[in-house]
């Protein structure tokens, strides 16, 4: 389906309240906006702009359609102040350089008739809403730049990938490049979600990267409006969340939360990454050993935390895998009143656990 054939289906489906003047026209935005990866979060190329702007496409890839939740549009805002703040608060993860993209505001408009329907395709709860978010760019210093994790594995005409090249560029050997992208990388989305019960999915849009001069100083995160969970208890160091959005965020165990982590950053991110090290003749096995030395490091440096680190364990002999496409195989393209959860295939081992040469 073309743009313009989604957009007049996606009208035609408020076309009453179009009719009562309840949805009106404003008009075109002034300026240009260019698709982000993620094609529906769109970018001004004005630099002076400091919000991007998401939006509910409908588009069906290939576990869920891309819509945005109405419940967690209205608790945006007050989500993102409560996670910024637990992050400046937190010594370790402004050591570490993580930052929150804020969703400042939002707007939704539930579906006139889809609403009323108990039970109803989810799709149709998600179809018409907007999300402004702040911008990577305005959320750190002047002489830092930013860099999806996604952009780490992009190569050029002559096969050099992004990594290797900014690697190259900062002067350091890979090792160390590696292990400060660690540092400021997974290691606070594990202390995130150890300490404080928050899970992220980090995939490679997800997540920012943050550099200067070249080398990883820190990073963003952003989507919170159905890629953040909570851990099922609630412990101390999140007690002071507001309760409307503890109630309405979605609560798992701990095996899930971290699901969301190793899936979310090592295989459907770092997989991808680890192979893109020729030029700094890095070898994979190498790779996964230094980012397991790190969490080794990190976890010997809060032994206060080690019952949290029995709980959420990172460096079990083997991790799920998830099979997003064999969902499709298994439900087809009928609508369902919940979104699909991924299948699981047969357990892989721990990259975590590798030996380096």
């Amino acid at each position: 389906m073309h743009p313009w054939q989604k957009q007049r289906y996606i009208l035609s489906q408020f076309t009453r309240l179009i009719a009562q003047h309840t949805l009106i026209d404003l008009g075109e935005i002034k300026g240009d906006w260019f698709a982000q990866q993620s094609i529906r979060t769109l970018s001004s190329h004005s630099p002076e702009c400091p919000f991007d702007m998401k939006t509910a496409l409908t588009i069906l890839n290939t576990s869920c359609y891309r819509g945005i939740p109405g419940d967690l549009i209205a608790l945006g805002p007050q989500l993102s102040c409560w996670l910024e703040e637990t992050v400046v608060q937190d010594p370790f993860l402004t050591k570490c350089g993580l930052k929150v993209q804020k969703e400042v505001a939002g707007v939704f408009c539930p579906h006139p008739f889809q609403s009323q329907v108990k039970g109803g395709a989810y799709r149709y709860q998600e179809m018409l809403g907007c999300i402004w978010r702040e911008r990577a760019e305005h959320v750190v210093a002047q002489d830092e730049q930013v860099m999806t994790l996604a952009c780490l594995m992009q190569e050029d005409y002559k096969k050099d990938s992004c990594i290797d090249a900014l690697i190259r560029l900062s002067g350091l050997d890979a090792k160390t490049w590696l292990k400060r992208l660690f540092q400021h990388v997974f290691i606070p989305l594990y202390h995130l979600m150890c300490r404080y019960g928050v899970g992220l999915v980090a995939h490679g849009q997800n997540i920012t990267l943050v550099l200067k001069e070249h080398v990883p100083v820190g990073c963003t995160i952003k989507d919170f409006h159905g890629d953040l969970r909570l851990f099922e208890e609630v412990f101390p160091e999140n007690e002071r969340l507001p309760e409307p959005i503890r109630n309405t965020l979605t609560k798992l165990p701990a095996r899930y939360l971290l699901h969301d982590l190793l899936t979310g950053n090592l295989v459907s991110t770092m997989r991808f990454i680890s192979p893109k090290l020729k030029q700094s003749a890095v070898q994979e096995a190498d790779f996964y050993a230094w980012l397991g030395e790190e969490v080794r490091r990190y976890q010997a440096s809060f032994p206060q935390m080690a019952s949290r680190f029995v709980l959420f364990d990172v460096l079990t002999d083997t991790i799920e895998k998830v099979c997003i496409n064999q969902v499709r195989f298994k439900i087809g393209y009928s609508d369902s009143d919940e979104r699909p959860l991924p299948a699981l295939g047969t357990p892989m081992p721990n990259p975590l656990l590798a030996k380096a040469s």
